[in-house]
């Protein structure tokens, strides 16, 4: 009986996470946002904003935890440099930017709790404008192209890696036919030479033909 009794209230809280989502997608349409599964889609200036809700593995059957995830997709980046997914197919995880909600929001991970007694309208408006709030101006502020090379010039990697900070502004730079491009290819090869990957590093540059 416990047993049946944890997969009813497993199968109520998936249902009410399935709720929370199309609640959302409520505010979000207004401003551009299609939904597609457990993300929201902005198409812009050839480029995708996403925002991504990620359930934690420490859920349980009487517990659902979840974060959010906001990225932004260069159209241009992701048919030069990761040509063997679809565009179609395009998730947070192809973004070449991608921060967490917290951090956008207070400079902290945060996550969320959906349970049986979870008032599912409250938690939707809650986080529709949390999302309103800092999400989707992230998106509008980082979704053109220039802006994002403009970002990372600056060392900033909001969310990424220095080494994926370098390999998508030398590629945005080239494609770009920047002036800018032969000076940060030769601050990416001397990280490489510091990181020892100067393997990898040689390979995304060959992959731009400059090596």
């Amino acid at each position: 009986m416990v047993a049946l009794y944890t997969q009813i209230l497993y199968f109520q809280i998936m249902e009410a996470y399935k709720s929370l989502l199309n609640l959302i997608s409520v505010s979000l349409k207004p401003i551009g946002f299609s939904k597609k599964g457990n993300s929201f889609y902005l198409t812009k200036e050839g480029n995708l904003g996403i925002i991504n809700f990620q359930k934690s593995i420490d859920s349980t059957k009487t517990l659902l935890k979840f974060t959010i995830n906001v990225g932004i997709c260069s159209g241009k980046l992701h048919s030069l440099l990761d040509t063997g997914i679809e565009a179609s197919k395009i998730g947070i995880l192809q973004c070449h930017l991608n921060y967490r909600i917290g951090y956008l929001k207070s400079q902290k991970d945060e996550w969320f709790t959906l349970h049986d007694l979870t008032d599912v309208l409250e938690l939707s408006t809650l986080l529709s404008k949390i999302l309103i709030d800092h999400a989707v101006p992230f998106i509008n502020n980082y979704i053109a192209d220039s802006d994002l090379q403009k970002l990372w010039l600056q060392g900033n990697g909001a969310g990424l890696t220095p080494y994926q900070r370098y390999r998508y502004l030398t590629a945005m730079l080239k494609i770009n036919k920047s002036e800018k491009f032969d000076a940060v290819v030769a601050e990416f090869i001397e990280y490489g030479k510091q990181k020892k990957i100067e393997h990898s590093v040689n390979i995304d540059l060959q992959q731009l033909e400059y090596l």
